[in-house]
């Protein structure tokens, strides 16, 4: 085998293997130190072509690994989270550091089985996530308390039962009113029942004090019907998702 690829690896592969990790801080003498422990669930993050050009006899550390962990909470499956679900049961993070491993190393600590890798459908809301990862928009400031109403109110369907099929809630802004409208759109598996969906989210708009925002419209639809274009100019509307500056007093 001449590359990676050719052995099985893929971005989105699976890797049990206790590696270390960390970072660099500053110490209380001013010295830029490393701080780090270890950690044993890995996905692989480099793109496939990547893959293919890596040799498995490389000695430089040229795959990206990011750390898996347990999920402890409920969460969306959204892409424009700090934090990204690849199972029902399992996430990565863009603030934990990621890992590089040699693609030598990589190919000694598995077995000749082709690896595990995370399912189709979260792959390639993987690659998105990974595209997006260090250009999540920021919430302008004036319309902060908003979003952050909108989003606390969002989060709050535990025990509902669409809430599993429920891979996130999108969230655009109207400035050209004062209060601003707002148009919420919940985004569904393939195939459920969108009108107990619906039904929530209108009432999460409607909810939202009037000084604050005002609905303006509601929409439910399925992933494949919900276009790159509303994905690009709408902000996620979860408090985990979003990114802001300082609230305004």
């Amino acid at each position: 085998m001449s590359s990676l690829f050719e052995l099985g690896w893929r971005q989105g592969s699976l890797l049990q293997a206790e590696l270390p990790t960390g970072g660099l801080s500053l110490d209380e003498q001013g010295r830029v130190h490393h701080v780090g422990g270890t950690h044993d669930n890995w996905v692989v993050a480099s793109q496939d072509c990547d893959l293919n050009s890596c040799d498995p006899t490389m000695e430089e550390p040229l795959v990206e690994l990011r750390q898996v962990m347990v999920l402890t909470d409920a969460a969306n499956w959204g892409i424009r989270s700090h934090r990204l679900c690849l199972s029902e049961t399992t996430y990565t993070s863009s603030e934990v550091p990621a890992a590089f491993i040699s693609p030598v190393a990589l190919v000694s600590l598995t077995s000749a089985a082709p690896p595990l890798e995370i399912g189709d459908q979260r792959k390639s809301a993987f690659k998105t996530w990974l595209g997006y990862r260090y250009d999540r928009p920021a919430v302008p400031t004036h319309l902060v308390p908003l979003a952050q109403d909108i989003a606390h109110r969002a989060k709050r369907r535990s025990g509902r039962a669409f809430a599993t099929n429920l891979h996130e809630v999108l969230v655009q802004f109207d400035n050209t009113s004062d209060p601003p409208l707002f148009a919420l759109f919940a985004v569904m598996c393939d195939g459920t029942d969108p009108s107990e969906s619906r039904e929530w989210l209108a009432n999460v708009g409607r909810s939202v004090p009037p000084s604050l925002g005002v609905l303006s419209d509601v929409e439910v639809g399925y992933r494949f019907e919900t276009p790159l274009s509303l994905i690009e100019e709408s902000y996620a509307a979860d408090v985990s998702q979003l990114s802001w500056g300082t609230s305004p007093s």
